[in-house]
């Protein structure tokens, strides 16, 4: 999307018309507290965390350089820390829920953080400054009639077979699910929320926080679900609908959302679907899974953003269904699990190659050109024809460096092992415990790794393992919650 004309949209004071509908509030200012409303970072913080034995010194946040661990180090506990110079500092953030995710609520720069506060109202805030920018209120305006919305789901998910009483706590649960969807949009400058538009719908806006607006985008039917933003940025895949229990799907309509030009067009699905899965592709293209299941799906077809056409790929049962470069990859397990079969076809549908394997097998990870295949206790790379040789024994992690130079793979005998690029084993790596997670940093001169109820950093030209922390959190089998922040 081109700037220049994303930034006269934003700031204009025109009142835009959608295809087929015009918004009640095109433009409308966003809410923000003033920068006096602070979290205070620093050493009066009383956060409590396992001490570590060699007592780190605290992080002196005026002289950082280069990015910064943000990390959940307890329940309501969290610090910044500095792998390399092992140093770290906590801070206090505004968080009353344990399992709020910061990866889901950081800024593209990763300079400022979401958190909702709780079902009413949501912060964005400064880590940089400390301040607290900007304050949402998810009760404003408050529209929603649940026993009209009711109303409206009852002949739609009759097969729930709910009473009324637990009909109206569905639908009043999936309001304030729909209230909170709110993600940042390409920059720090805009977010994508969710806003009362009728007494039984919500829907999407765009605020810009430079201009205090916010820019209404659809006002279609019922509430909004989910939402993906396509690979341009500017094209916006939407889902509506009354009752958010999974597997439900009669009540679910889906639309296309053009930013630049402000339309949005309804998707016209397949027939026969049945909970169906719709998502990126490619910029032009969306992929939809006619019926999705746990284990698999059933059915296949691409749609073209430009007409909105389908056109079916595969029409069979799969238990995995994937891209492997201009390719599809799709592996069909038998009922009884003893074999597996694996196929490849181009975008068009054509089968290019198929073999049948006497193992039950599973994709485990996709590395440059390559895929490697778990089978019962041992693993197999695969190429683009089909061949497999094998790799490994059963590999636990397999986790590239960001720069695509080095692999860390842990398989399972608890071996770990350095591999270049193309997958050549390079060295054996001795950490202080087998990881169960491994954090590489952005310049892929080391990793984290996390054990039970440890936290270590690998450096990899020292080849030296150094504690960073302990704390039970990290004994759950739940990866670490921790982000990379740049706060220079």
């Amino acid at each position: 999307m081109h700037g220049k004309k994303l930034f006269l949209l934003l700031t204009s004071f025109v009142v835009l018309t959608l295809i087929g509908c015009t918004p009640t509030s095109p433009l409308e200012p966003v809410s923000a507290t003033p920068s006096a409303n602070q979290i205070t970072p620093g050493p009066q913080d009383s956060v409590e965390t396992s001490p570590t034995p060699d007592h780190k010194p605290t992080l002196d946040m005026a002289t950082v350089e280069g990015p910064l661990l943000l990390i959940q180090s307890g329940f309501d506990e969290y610090l910044f820390i500095d792998p390399k110079n092992q140093t770290q500092r906590p801070l206090a953030l505004p968080i009353s829920d344990p399992r709020f995710s910061l990866s889901g609520n950081l800024s593209p720069s990763g300079q400022q953080l979401f958190i909702p506060q709780d079902d009413h109202s949501g912060v964005i805030v400064n880590l940089k400054t400390s301040e607290t920018i900007h304050t949402y209120d998810f009760n404003s305006p408050a529209l929603f009639h649940p026993e009209l919305a009711v109303l409206e789901a009852l002949p739609l998910v009759a097969e729930l077979n709910l009473t009324e009483a637990s009909l109206i706590e569905a639908v009043t649960q999936a309001h304030q699910e729909s209230r909170q969807r709110l993600r940042w949009y390409q920059s720090d400058r805009y977010h994508l929320s969710v806003r009362d538009t009728g007494k039984t719908s919500t829907s999407l806006f765009l605020d810009d926080h430079h201009t205090g607006t916010r820019l209404q985008l659809e006002d279609q039917p019922s509430l909004v679900q989910d939402f993906s933003v396509g690979p341009d940025g500017n094209q916006v895949l939407l889902q509506k609908g009354l009752v958010f229990i999974p597997g439900t799907w009669q009540d679910k309509s889906y639309y296309l959302i053009n930013i630049n030009e402000q339309t949005t067009r309804k998707i016209s699905l397949p027939e026969g679907v049945q909970n169906p899965s719709l998502a990126w592709f490619s910029n032009d293209t969306i992929s939809i899974i006619h019926q999705s299941f746990m284990g698999g799906g059933w059915g296949f077809s691409f749609m073209g953003v430009e007409r909105l056409e389908t056109k079916q790929i595969f029409a069979k049962e799969f238990s995995d269904l994937r891209r492997f470069g201009e390719y599809l990859f799709v592996i069909q397990r038998s009922a009884d699990s003893t074999t597996t079969t694996f196929e490849l076809l181009t975008l068009q549908g054509e089968g290019v190659a198929a073999q049948t394997f006497d193992q039950r097998c599973f994709f485990q990870y996709a590395v440059s050109n390559r895929l490697v295949i778990q089978c019962e206790l041992e693993s197999y790379l695969m190429d683009q024809t089909l061949h497999l040789e094998p790799f490994s024994e059963s590999i636990l992690t397999l986790s590239p460096a960001p720069d695509g130079q080095a692999i860390i793979m842990v398989n399972r005998s608890e071996q770990v092992f350095l591999m270049e690029a193309d997958l050549d084993i390079q060295s054996e790596v001795s950490l202080e415990e087998s990881p169960l997670e491994i954090r590489w940093l952005p310049d892929s001169t080391g990793f984290v790794y996390r054990t039970h109820g440890k936290l270590f950093f690998y450096d990899l030209d020292e080849r030296t393992s150094h504690l960073l922390l302990e704390s039970d959190l990290f004994s759950d089998y739940t990866n670490i919650n921790a982000v990379w922040v740049n706060l220079e």
